[in-house]
């Protein structure tokens, strides 16, 4: 049986980013990969290494006031960060249209209701050390599971 989750720990924003990077790698049109953790988690450190792995020309920065960037590379990606909203219903963003020829990068993925993506990166901090981050990945869906399996091949 195929395990429904597992962590990985980062110590510095560059593994954070080269594990975003070894994400980009396994990621295609329709996957939606949720985010969740505190303010500086990590989260859009994360989402930078996933669309330098993808080939975007331009850096990923967080969307905070705009809520979306789209990003060109090896495919788009929609970098949602719903950080200054309660709740939001993922049609009200039209974000399943984005996912006909993108895939999607949500930061605090628990205020999306109406979608629930493949892939959840939870990020704890780890109490004994300031730099450590605990990114504990679980699958919800089918693809989620497939995007495990290739993650756990990745370690």
């Amino acid at each position: 049986m195929t395990p429904k989750n597992i962590t990985l720990t980062s110590t510095s924003p560059k593994m954070t980013r080269d594990i975003g990077k070894a994400l980009a790698a396994l990621i295609r049109v329709g996957d939606l990969i949720g985010l969740e953790g505190d303010l500086g988690a990590g989260k859009t450190v994360l989402t930078q290494g996933i669309a330098e792995g993808l080939g975007a020309e331009e850096p990923a920065t967080s969307p905070s006031f705009v809520i979306a960037h789209t990003y060109q590379g090896r495919i788009k990606l929609v970098h949602v960060d719903l950080y200054r909203l309660s709740s939001i219903q993922a049609g009200e963003l039209g974000l399943e249209d984005y996912l006909a020829d993108s895939a999607g990068v949500v930061e605090w993925a628990e205020r999306l209701t109406g979608l629930e993506p493949d892939l959840w990166i939870k990020f704890d901090f780890a109490s004994e050390n300031a730099n450590q981050r605990s990114l504990i990945f679980k699958a919800l869906s089918p693809r989620g599971t497939e995007l495990l399996q290739a993650i756990r091949a990745h370690e």
